[in-house]
């Protein structure tokens, strides 16, 4: 879809708003926050939006930066550590939460427990495995989310909402082409491979997360395997990209690009939306970082490098140097665009070969979140859209596996 197109959306779902529907955005003063926040006010939200964080300071100082006056918007400070009263109180004044502050690992069970006690829809923007166990795959939470008649999905940004896509997209090809038994085998196998245009450039936030997953105490690295996540060595592997990472990059060339396997959340969305029960994600790399990739594989070194992170001075003294070393977030283009590749495959007794290939691209992946995020707090509230209408549910099964294709400058398509 073209940005022009996505505005117009925006402001189709804007007019559908009922009068009395309010969101809350809790962390609204980080990278990805500010972002939202600003996109909040040029569609004319202020009005049915309530800014929230812990830190009065950080979040009067973003709405400066914003201009916007505090007379505009209500805004709360309260933090996840408080009793859950206190997050009640602040939680029943809205009809959906999207959160924001990460580590997410540390914050969605709180926001998530209050929104099921008072029936306020969960967004999140998390890109962390055990998040989305333990909401995705919990029973309990599941049924609570039916009973209360609301959705909770976590991973409403870069890189899920893509992925989960592709990953759905491809599902449903190869489906129509060889048959669902196929697709669900214990021996089918789906790669989704991420590739930027400029190498990886992350927030604060996100390189806390990421540092935070370091210290989670398994060796190797988790990914999807017979339907249980569990630590394997890590895959490097080459994947087929176009070299252009412009607008318009599917008329240049292809080329061969190094990838490594991560332990991102697609491992746990792109199962629970295809049933696929193989599931690796890999991110491009260089070809030094893919070689300690497979130093990290030896037994020892990652035993040792599990130890240095769960030392109890480390990982405070290095999101210090985060705060201290790194900007707020990186410098975006909006003509970036951000090149994933999946394919799926299986292989039957006989040895025969199946296989179904698909592309998607996005914007540059924080812009994208922005967009993204207010695009699904909108649908949602507006019910614009939705296959389903209540539960644990990931972008693709709320919305379809062509979602991608309404947001500005994304689309997703199988490839020959």
């Amino acid at each position: 879809m073209s940005t022009s197109n996505f505005d117009q959306t925006i402001h189709s779902l804007v007019s559908k708003l009922v009068p009395s529907q309010r969101f809350m955005i809790y962390g609204c003063y980080g990278y990805t926050g500010e972002l939202i926040v600003k996109l909040v006010r040029e569609y004319g939200l202020l009005k049915k939006v309530v800014l929230a964080g812990r830190n009065r300071e950080q979040l009067e100082d973003m709405l400066k930066r914003q201009k916007i006056e505090k007379s505009e918007v209500e805004y709360q400070v309260f933090s996840l550590d408080q009793d859950s009263e206190v997050i009640d109180e602040q939680v029943r004044k809205v009809d959906l939460v999207l959160l924001v502050a990460g580590p997410f690992v540390s914050t969605s069970k709180a926001i998530v427990d209050s929104c099921l006690r008072c029936g306020a829809h969960y967004l999140d923007i998390t890109g962390e495995f055990p998040v989305f166990q333990s909401i995705l795959e919990n029973e309990t939470v599941k049924k609570q989310a039916c009973e209360k008649d609301i959705i909770l999905m976590p991973g409403v940004g870069f890189d899920v909402v893509p992925t989960d896509c592709l990953a759905k997209t491809l599902e449903e090809a190869f489906t129509s082409k060889f048959g669902k038994e196929k697709a669900t085998n214990p021996n089918a196998q789906l790669e989704l491979a991420i590739n930027t245009s400029n190498g990886a450039q992350t927030s604060r936030g996100t390189t806390k997360s990421a540092v935070n997953m370091l210290r989670s105490g398994q060796w190797g690295f988790p990914e999807r395997v017979q339907g249980v996540i569990k630590p394997v060595p890590r895959v490097v592997k080459e994947f087929p990209f176009y070299k252009n990472g412009k607008e318009g990059f599917e008329n240049s060339e292809i080329k061969q690009v190094t990838c490594m396997s991560v332990p991102w959340g697609d491992i746990a969305t792109a199962y629970v939306s295809t049933g696929v029960p193989n599931v690796r994600v890999y991110f491009s790399s260089s070809k030094n970082a893919a070689t300690v990739a497979k130093i990290m594989n030896i037994w020892l070194v990652n035993f040792l490098f599990f130890l240095f992170f769960n030392l109890p001075f480390v990982v405070p003294l290095i999101f210090k140097l985060i705060d201290w070393l790194m900007p707020k977030g990186p410098e975006e283009s909006p003509d970036s665009r951000i090149q994933i590749y999946g394919e799926l495959t299986f292989q039957d007794s006989t040895n025969k070969n199946y296989k179904v290939c698909g592309r998607a691209q996005t914007r540059a992946g924080y812009l994208f979140t922005a967009d993204s995020a207010l695009l699904i707090t909108l649908k949602i509230l507006t019910k614009t859209g939705l296959k389903k209408h209540s539960g644990c549910l990931t972008p693709s099964l709320a919305f379809g596996a062509d979602f991608l294709n309404e947001i500005g400058g994304c689309k997703v398509e199988i490839v020959e």
